[in-house]
């Protein structure tokens, strides 16, 4: 991350995927976009983020339009840590911070 490089990790289950970038919003302070690939492992991570003792302020975000108004909001009060999120609202939110292009540089996308 120091090197501001992309970087491809491989670890099997179990093996600390999600300290990964709970380590990337310690060490950056920016907002983490973590883009999962169904609807049970958004709620999975997001419970163990909320029931850990690091202190993130997670949010889970799922296909509901709703969710991502409620999002905007609360990423805008800078009270989101970490985002859990579907391919399909993650398509929502890139046309969220093409419209907001000064908010681009407080994602950290994974």
């Amino acid at each position: 991350m120091e090197l501001h490089e992309d970087t491809a990790v491989l670890v099997s289950t179990g093996g600390g995927k999600s300290l990964i970038y709970q380590m990337a919003h310690l060490l950056t302070g920016k907002t983490v976009v973590v883009v999962e690939p169904t609807v049970a492992i958004i709620h999975d991570q997001h419970r163990s983020i909320v029931e850990s003792k690091a202190g993130l302020r997670s949010f889970a975000l799922t296909k509901d339009v709703t969710d991502l108004a409620e999002f905007k909001t609360h990423f805008c009060s800078g009270v989101i840590d970490i985002c859990n999120l579907c391919q399909y609202s993650f398509i929502h939110l890139v046309f969220f911070m093409n419209l907001n292009v000064q908010l681009l540089n407080k994602f950290l996308i994974v």
